[in-house]
């Protein structure tokens, strides 16, 4: 299961566009993404490309992107997402979370 340790929404790492985190820890997630390289369905948004060098990254055409990842200092599995609004980087990173459940 999903056990979320924090929300966090605010600015983005270089402040300019806002982004959303979720943070959580769930092995056969993963798997899902990295491994059998599914993805969940992103409403209203269309997928430019995957990138699976840092996580899996996926990049919109909208400019926006969605990326999960393993933390480099805890056992968690990390969700950011940036978009143009808040409310779209807050779905994404939603989106993918559920999809991970």
């Amino acid at each position: 299961g999903l056990d979320v340790v924090v929300s966090n929404y605010g600015a983005s790492a270089s402040g300019l566009l806002p982004s959303a985190s979720i943070y959580y820890y769930d092995m056969l997630a993963y798997k899902l993404l990295m491994e059998e390289k599914k993805l969940p369905v992103f409403a209203g948004k269309t997928v430019e490309k995957v990138g699976y060098s840092d996580g899996c990254k996926v990049y919109f055409t909208d400019g926006s992107f969605v990326i999960c990842r393993f933390s480099g200092t805890e056992p968690l599995l990390r969700i950011f997402a940036e978009s143009h609004d808040y409310s779209d980087a807050e779905a994404l990173a939603d989106t993918m979370k559920e999809f991970c459940k």
